[in-house]
């Protein structure tokens, strides 16, 4: 019980501050401690995703623009770790009041829906540029 009540919390406070990082980086880097550090812009940092930074060129490695986008920027690494932090803490909550991992699969099912749900909207229906440039090579 000790033991799922340290996890909970030690997670939602790791997923607080992910969470802070991922947004000064997005909305406010001029004015942070981050500021002047590369990797950390999000200004030019979205270019590690792709060969020599152009979006023409293809994807740097295999997955910089879907499931590894975690390893090319602060944002995306930060907003990673606050979601399974912050999922990993209320699953561990409702553990101590239910006592079945079913509750636990649930969430990991949950999330993998949630994280194709945005994938979807983000790179297809929400992006006018991928259907422009579709346009524009035929």
């Amino acid at each position: 019980m000790v033991y799922s009540i340290t996890i909970s919390v030690l997670c939602a406070v790791i997923a607080g501050i992910a969470r802070a990082v991922s947004n000064k980086v997005l909305f406010h880097y001029d004015h942070s401690v981050f500021k002047n550090k590369a990797w950390f812009n999000p200004k030019t940092s979205w270019r590690n995703k792709y060969k020599k930074g152009n979006p023409l060129l293809g994807e740097k490695f295999k997955g910089s623009t879907t499931i590894f986008v975690l390893f090319t920027d602060a944002f995306h690494l930060f907003e990673f770790v606050f979601r399974i932090t912050f999922a990993t803490s209320f699953i561990f909550a409702t553990l101590l009041l239910t006592n079945s991992l079913w509750f636990a699969f649930g969430y990991i099912v949950i999330y993998l829906v949630f994280a194709g749900v945005f994938h979807l909207f983000f790179t297809f229906i929400f992006n006018r540029q991928t259907l422009s440039v579709k346009t524009r090579q035929t």
